[in-house]
Parts: structure tokens; C-alpha cells; sequence
């Protein structure tokens, strides 16, 4: 059974199906609410915060002054910051033998304003969410797969660490429904 919280972003992306179906159609479409990433991503912060505190984890949050308003539904924000940020808390503590094992396990939350390219090829500032650990990370031949749905990774320590596979794949989900970007 889904909870409330994943009912309203099945609506939230639900919405944004429908304005895209709009758009797509030349329908007219509602302008997409403004919202401060970090203002609605700060109880996914506070939950960061309570998590990296209980498992000896160093954490620091650092938002760009500058950092533009980013047209999302706060929600869905919440979720695809919340689901990379708890597999950067709970991974981190897989140490491996790289040089930065022997630093303590850390984790960096950044919100900053980020140039890309536009939906027609042009450049477009937006904000840039970065999450960064000192973690053993994942091999090369596995990257590609971390958002496939259920993937865990291959290693033993992986197998170790609570979860389903499914956090990096309903964010690049919703990343990719919120900004019209196609799937691979």
C-alpha cells in the first residue's frame, strides 16, 4: 500500500504528465511554481543531520546565496534530494582501501547555481544539487546501472547495507519527468 507521502508524488508527477501532455498537444500550460530548493528541502537537511549524528557521519549543507528559485513542486524536490542524500549516508560508511578511507566518513550537501543547456539548445542558469561522500563509491562498470530499478551494486558490503534499489530510480524518475528530459 502506498503512503500519503508517495500518493501525493505520484500526483505531483502525475501533474506534471498532464502539463506535458498539454504543452506537447499546444495546449496552454500553467507556469510552474517558484520555489527556495533549500527552504523545501530542509527537513530532508534536519533528517540528514539526525542520520550522519548517529552514525559518527561529518555533514555540512553549503547554499550558494546566489542560487536561483527552481520551478519544481517542493515535494518532489524533498524526494530526489532525500532518496541520494540516505544512499550517501548509508554508503559512505563502505570504506574501501582508497586514500580517503582514513578520513572519517563525511557527506556534503550543495545547492549553487549551475549553468546547462535549455530545451532548445541555448544556455539556461538554474540550480545545480550536488551530494558528495568520501565513500568507497561504486565501480566504473557499474555506473551506468545505479539507476536502474532494484540495482544494488555487486559487492558483498553492499549486500550489507539496508534498501531496495529503488531510491536512485524514482529520482532520476522525477528528475526526468520535471524536466522534460527523455530516458536513456
Amino acid at each position: 500500500m502506498l503512503s500519503a507521502m508517495e500518493d501525493g508524488l505520484e500526483e505531483a508527477v502525475v501533474g506534471l504528465r498532464e502539463e506535458q501532455s498539454r504543452a506537447a498537444k499546444g495546449g496552454k500550460t500553467a507556469p510552474a511554481p517558484s520555489c527556495d530548493a533549500a527552504e523545501a528541502i530542509a527537513p530532508v537537511v534536519s533528517a540528514g543531520q539526525a542520520i550522519a549524528e548517529f552514525d559518527a557521519v561529518a555533514f555540512s549543507v553549503e547554499c550558494d546565496p546566489g542560487a536561483p528559485l527552481v520551478a519544481a513542486d517542493p515535494r518532489v524536490l524533498q524526494e530526489a534530494v532525500s532518496n541520494v542524500l540516505d544512499n550517501a549516508l548509508k554508503y559512505v560508511l563502505i570504506r574501501g582501501s582508497a586514500p580517503a578511507a582514513a578520513d572519517p566518513p563525511a557527506v556534503r550537501l550543495l545547492l549553487r547555481r549551475g549553468e546547462g543547456l535549455g530545451p532548445r539548445g541555448g544556455r539556461r542558469v538554474g540550480l545545480e544539487i550536488v551530494v558528495e561522500d568520501n565513500g568507497a563509491g561504486a565501480p566504473p562498470d557499474e555506473l551506468a546501472l545505479l539507476c536502474t530499478r532494484g540495482f544494488r551494486g555487486r559487492s558483498p558490503e553492499v549486500a550489507q547495507v539496508e534498501g531496495s534499489g529503488l531510491g536512485l530510480h524514482i529520482t532520476d524518475h522525477l528528475v526526468r519527468v520535471s524536466t522534460r528530459r527523455p530516458a536513456p
